[in-house]
């Protein structure tokens, strides 16, 4: 078997029939379909077996207990047997051709360890994210280190928006989706790939992203969170040593005036705008990238407001 398609469910019922469907409805038959259920409490189980009964293409499997995002997908990853995997997310939908495309680039370009493509968002009439959010397109095939240092390390924005498909002996031998990387685990095990094998990319809408999200999904994917930049941060970080080594001051130097860059901004947001929740919640902020006038600055609005 040449892939399994591994679709991550939790509480999704409202788009996971779309989703399931899309997946199904493929051109490309050598695949198997894992739905993995991270132990939803709203009808998404039942839907997945109803499903189950009606296509022998599908393993349903479900979490021993809520594991969130990370645990779902290494645990539907063990169950794989196909020579590639691919993540899917219950609130996407994918065209007919996405698993042949995908599969074609992986097995034509036996030095690719990754591959992803672009996205439309129908909901809001765009049909090409990449051309509207990155304004760029990519190479076929990338030169992973050169991704890595120019696309992935340069800007705090991953274009690899968490689907994608890659080796499974890759997965195994990264450990898959890292814990410590929380809800950003996609973009930490992009640039680990990227870091010694090339990238495949595919300049189609291959996939249709959802804007309207149920009202169930974790805040920390549709509003502002301190935490979410501190994963981010301790991704870039991480990966920055591994590719300019431990003792290369001048990007060490440019990352952290990034990071303080960014705090900053942040926090003159929360006081333009009147966001005060940005400011309350600044601590959990902090971090050990930082310079230390971001510490002076914090600490001088949290006096102001009294926090």
């Amino acid at each position: 078997m040449l892939l399994s398609a591994c679709l991550l469910s939790y509480n999704s019922a409202p788009t996971l029939e779309k989703a399931i469907k899309s997946a199904l409805n493929q051109d490309f038959t050598d695949y198997e379909l894992i739905i993995s259920d991270d132990c939803s409490t709203d009808r998404s189980w039942e839907l997945i077996n109803d499903y189950t009964k009606l296509n022998n293409r599908i393993s349903a499997v479900r979490t021993p207990r809520n594991a969130g995002v990370v645990g779902n997908a290494n645990f539907a990853v063990t169950q794989a047997k196909g020579k590639y995997v691919a993540i899917l997310h219950h609130d996407d939908e994918f065209r007919p051709d996405l698993f042949r495309k995908w599969v074609d680039v992986m097995e034509e370009n036996p030095g690719v360890g990754l591959c992803f493509n672009d996205y439309s968002c129908k909901e809001m009439n765009i049909p090409s994210l990449h051309a509207k959010h990155l304004k760029k397109s990519y190479d076929k095939i990338l030169n992973g280190r050169y991704f890595l240092k120019n696309h992935l390390l340069n800007h705090w924005g991953c274009p690899v928006w968490g689907s994608y498909i890659t080796r499974k002996a890759i997965w195994k031998e990264l450990n898959g989706f890292n814990p410590l990387y929380g809800i950003l685990p996609d973009v930490g095990l992009t640039m680990r790939i990227a870091l010694s094998w090339n990238i495949g990319y595919i300049n189609e809408p291959l996939m249709d992203l959802k804007r309207v999200k149920p009202e169930q999904y974790p805040k920390e994917y549709t509003e502002f969170s301190w935490k979410r930049w501190i994963i981010l941060f301790d991704i870039h970080a991480v990966n920055i040593k591994r590719v300019y080594g431990e003792k290369n001051l001048y990007h060490w130097f440019k990352f952290r005036v990034k990071v303080s860059y960014e705090i900053i901004k942040w926090l003159m947001y929360g006081v333009i705008r009147k966001k005060e929740k940005i400011i309350k919640d600044a601590n959990e902020g902090v971090n050990d990238y930082e310079f230390f006038f971001v510490k002076i600055f914090r600490s001088f609005l949290l006096n102001i407001y009294r926090i």
